[in-house]
């Protein structure tokens, strides 16, 4: 099993994982160094993925890692979770996945159409789907909280929601019956899981990303 460390030097905070004759899987882009026996191996991709991923703007490529040596991952003003699945699938949004151990299954979802339109994320929304056992880690702008759901219901803001459990009941709706709700919470449309399960929800960011999102606007 690899030895996971998350770290935090300057403000920032990164994944250091180190491997003895093991292999994990990381997110395009996100390796930054890699020390001793380490082989990263690419796979080609298909055509219906290069698709996929056009239309979800998630990687494509996702290197494998193996061997014995160190591998480091790039810094973020954010954070990193890792959960450890027990047999279970989780349904993650879009730039959760960071990387995962060997018996991880990585594959995608797709949202039913009339969800994905009313969230404004198109006609075609795609997310990664991890199963299987061993551990996973994901890319959060801010501390994780888990939530249980036990034939309940849990309406929440888009960007407060990590990953859910597969099963639970995923829809969009008004927070009010009526237009004068509407107005009067201020918030247009909320996302609704129901159902037996489990939700990842990071309630505030770190103070770093509020002070990068408040410089950007």
């Amino acid at each position: 099993m690899a030895d996971i460390e998350i770290l935090e030097r300057e403000g920032m905070r990164y994944v250091k994982l180190t491997l003895e004759d093991e292999h994990v899987r990381v997110e395009g882009g996100a390796l930054a160094s890699v020390e001793g026996g380490v082989r990263v191996q690419v796979k080609v991709p298909s055509v219906p993925s290069v698709a996929k991923s056009m239309l979800s703007e998630q990687a494509i490529i996702r290197p494998k890692c193996s061997g014995s040596g160190i591998i480091y991952l790039e810094p973020s003003l954010g954070g990193f979770h890792v959960l450890e699945l027990k047999g279970e699938s989780w349904i993650l949004e879009r730039g959760a996945y960071w990387a995962s151990e060997a018996d991880v299954e990585l594959r995608v979802h797709r949202e039913p159409v009339i969800t994905s339109f009313r969230t404004g994320e198109g006609l075609i929304d795609y997310k990664t789907k991890i199963s299987g056992k061993g551990r996973a880690i994901f890319n959060t702008i801010g501390p994780l909280e888990e939530v249980t759901l036990n034939n309940s219901e849990l309406s929440i803001e888009r960007r407060h929601v990590v990953g859910r459990t597969d099963g639970l009941a995923y829809k969009v709706r008004r927070i009010g019956r009526s237009i004068f709700s509407k107005a009067l919470s201020g918030e247009a449309l909320m996302r609704v899981f129901e159902g037996t399960g489990r939700l990842l929800i990071c309630r505030t960011p770190y103070y770093q990303m509020r002070l990068l999102r408040a410089t950007e606007r």
